[in-house]
């Protein structure tokens, strides 16, 4: 079982809500599934399917808030 299937849909939603995306797809050398996306203002999301643990994990990031002055 992959978790392609999901991951296409995780691709396509965010495409849907206005995220680019920059990967998708299988990494051969390392036998995983990925998508990552970009949006405006800095965020990015990453998720990842290891099928040999059975793991799905990822993560998001934003810009830090910083005081202008």
């Amino acid at each position: 079982m992959t978790a392609l299937p999901a991951l296409r849909g995780v691709r396509d939603r965010l495409k849907a809500k206005g995220w680019r995306v920059t990967e998708y797809g299988k990494n051969k050398q390392i036998e995983e599934w990925s998508v990552r996306a970009e949006r405006d203002g800095g965020y990015t999301i990453h998720l990842t399917w290891e099928p040999e643990f059975q793991r799905l994990s990822g993560f998001v990031s934003a810009p830090c808030a910083m005081d202008p002055g």
